[in-house]
């Protein structure tokens, strides 16, 4: 059913036909697509709940000529929204990547990497790497193994700590002084959408956040007994519009969604919470819709409970109290 209603049919709607599957000489979508897996267009495996498709031979005749016609009408379709306004950034659809920068502590911005000209507050990771190792190759720090770098008074001061194992060492591997170095240095990151015409090796330090870049969270609680909702937490740094996901939920789902505000380390955040446990299918729609890299959206199996709804301060008592007051 899900082959039939989801792609089937708005294929065909979309070009102004009325398909009557029972009128075919098929009469069942079950035999419609055993004759596809005959013919070799589908590879099918048979389950408890059904048959599922688990392959398409895309080399065969009729998959090329729909691929054909269905990337003309997919140009087509652009050509049409060509003269229209570009839409908000925001926009489902759009792709999102994450980018991170890192800011050098004190001792290691003015010891090695602001001799070398760097002036900035964050560089990229690639970036520090180069200029560690040119200062490595103009004081000739090289074991002659060159798998080593000796350690100087310079190194020592700037990327190692108290207490760490190689602070009495005469040298470090170059694989543990790379870590050192990124020990040594704040992270930033930075959420850019696929609208943001920025030059990758640019960075805006008004962009940057300190840390990592948060995750969404999207977990299971319970109402009224044995109701289950699904919650969606953590959207707003991802500028995705709680109101749009629920939407979007609800329209697919056709289930109760709400956005409700709740306390998070003393601060308001908003939160979706849809009716039933949707959990896997809200994550599709964050990564596929709006672009979020997976990496960065979690599932959690703890069960827990979703916020209270907030009450309008005062109410009809109140009101008829202070009426009641006033009267003589």
């Amino acid at each position: 059913s899900d082959l039939y209603s989801n792609h089937m049919l708005p294929r065909l709607r979309k070009n102004e036909m009325k398909p009557d599957l029972k009128r075919s000489n098929y009469k069942k979508l079950a035999n419609f697509v055993k004759y596809m897996e005959k013919d070799a267009v589908i590879a099918l495996k048979q389950r408890k709940d059904g048959v599922i498709i688990t392959g398409i031979n895309r080399g065969h005749p009729t998959v090329q000529d729909y691929e054909t016609r269905a990337q003309h009408e997919k140009i087509k379709g652009k050509d049409r929204k060509q003269g229209k306004k570009q839409r908000k950034k925001r926009e489902p659809g759009r792709e999102m990547e994450v980018r991170t920068a890192y800011q050098p502590l004190n001792k290691l911005k003015e010891a090695i990497f602001a001799p070398l000209g760097f002036r900035s507050k964050l560089i990229s990771l690639s970036d520090a790497r180069k200029l560690l190792w040119s200062y490595v190759k103009a004081n000739e720090l090289e074991t002659p193994d060159n798998r080593g770098v000796r350690l100087d008074p310079i190194l020592r001061q700037a990327l190692l700590r108290k207490g760490d194992k190689f602070l009495m060492a005469a040298s470090i591997p170059k694989k543990d002084l790379a870590q050192k170095l990124t020990q040594a240095m704040a992270k930033h990151y930075c959420i850019m959408i696929e609208e943001d015409e920025e030059d990758a090796k640019f960075i805006d330090e008004s962009r940057y956040s300190r840390g990592d870049a948060p995750e969404i969270l999207i977990s299971q609680g319970s109402r009224q007994g044995n109701k289950v909702v699904t919650m969606v937490e953590g959207l707003e740094p991802w500028e995705i519009d709680p109101k749009e996901l629920a939407q979007l939920v609800r329209k697919k789902h056709a289930c109760s969604t709400t956005v409700q505000t709740t306390l998070r380390k003393k601060k308001e955040i908003k939160m979706v919470v849809a009716q039933g446990d949707v959990k896997s299918e809200i994550k599709d729609y964050v990564t596929q819709v709006f672009g979020v890299p997976g990496r960065y959206v979690s599932i959690s199996n703890k069960i827990t409970k979703p916020p209270k709804k907030q009450k309008n301060k005062g109410g009809g008592g109140g009101n008829r109290a202070r009426i009641a007051s006033l009267m003589p």
